[in-house]
Formats: C-alpha cells, structure tokens, sequence
C-alpha cells in the first residue's frame, strides 16, 4: 500500500524482530538446560553454555529449517 521502499522497511524490521526472539530462545534454552545437566552429568566440556546451544540448535531446530512445508507436524490435522 505505501509502495515498494515501506515494504522492505516493513520486512527488515519483521527479520530483525524474528532473528532476535530466536536468539533470545536459545539463550533462554541455554540457561535452563545448563543447570540440570550439570546436576545430572557433572561439570564437563558438554554441559557447558555454549555446547548446550550448539547442540540443541543444532539437533532441535536446524532440522526444522529444511522441510519446504511443516505439513508433517501438523499430524492429524492435514486432510
């Protein structure tokens, strides 16, 4: 409606927005997880902050981000 310049305004500001909540989650992940696999495992290189973002960023949500669709997690709601 305003015309071609709002509209990539517009979409900066939702990738900003959508790329700092993601940080926010994982840093928010971090911080819970550490904690109780330092209770379960004892302090080691793989409890720390870093490799728990790493490790669940990676095996949690980098798979989410190949599927053209997320019609398979939707289960049975897809007719």
């Amino acid at each position: 409606m305003l015309g071609p310049g709002a509209s990539l305004a517009m979409s900066l500001i939702i990738f900003i927005y959508i790329w700092g909540s993601a940080a926010a989650y994982l840093i928010i992940l971090g911080d819970c997880f550490t904690p109780v696999l330092t209770s379960i495992l004892g302090a080691a290189w793989f409890t720390q902050r870093d490799f728990v973002i790493l490790a669940a960023s990676s095996l949690c949500i980098l798979p989410l981000c190949f599927p053209r669709s997320l019609t398979a997690l939707a289960g049975d709601l897809v007719v």
